[in-house]
């Protein structure tokens, strides 16, 4: 199933568009209830990551992976204190760009407590990948969530299916995102 993308000229209030959520766990990992809102403002991406933890597990995570061309994708990153960009290419080391500077939020509401952070990837960045936002364009992409508790040896969980061990979130299964006009 595909996810629609709004593209809007001015900034939009990122609690009044659809969230993509991590649904999919690997056998070892409690679920964290975690998701993605993403727009595109013109042709940069407004993202909006959030995870429901109190105090978040060592190596705590929330991410989004974005399926260019030619065997490219980005890997953006947010832990409670880090933040990264990360250009992945078939046959390259992995390649690590300048992060966007992302506003944290942490809080409480009824269904708990929570933590993210809201960035924008410019265009530049997306063009390096083959990515452009515009009207009818698409890329596919993919929200994950991971920690290590010292417990369990770590977890793992994406918005897309995993594979059948439940260690990877392969690029095949990441649905389409659609570029749609406001």
């Amino acid at each position: 199933m595909g996810f629609w993308v709004t593209q809007s000229k001015t900034p939009l209030v990122f609690d009044a568009i659809p969230a993509i959520k991590v649904q999919h766990y690997a056998k070892n990992g409690l679920p964290v209830y975690t998701y993605a809102r993403l727009y595109a403002l013109n042709h940069d991406l407004a993202v909006n990551l959030c995870a429901f933890e109190r105090q978040p597990a060592e190596g705590s995570l929330v991410g989004l992976w974005l399926l260019g061309t030619k065997g490219r994708h980005l890997a953006v990153a947010l832990g409670p204190q880090t933040a990264s960009l990360t250009l992945l290419q078939a046959d390259a080391p992995p390649q690590a760009l300048p992060a966007p500077s992302p506003a944290r939020f942490a809080g409480v509401d009824e269904q708990g407590w929570y933590w993210g952070a809201n960035s924008v990837i410019g265009a530049d960045i997306l063009q390096q990948v083959g990515i452009k936002l515009a009207v009818g364009r698409q890329f596919n992409a993919a929200v994950y969530k991971s920690w290590q508790p010292a417990t369990a040896g770590g977890a793992f969980g994406a918005s897309a299916p995993l594979t059948q061990n439940g260690t990877e979130c392969p690029p095949q299964n990441w649905p389409p995102f659609t570029v749609v006009a406001y």
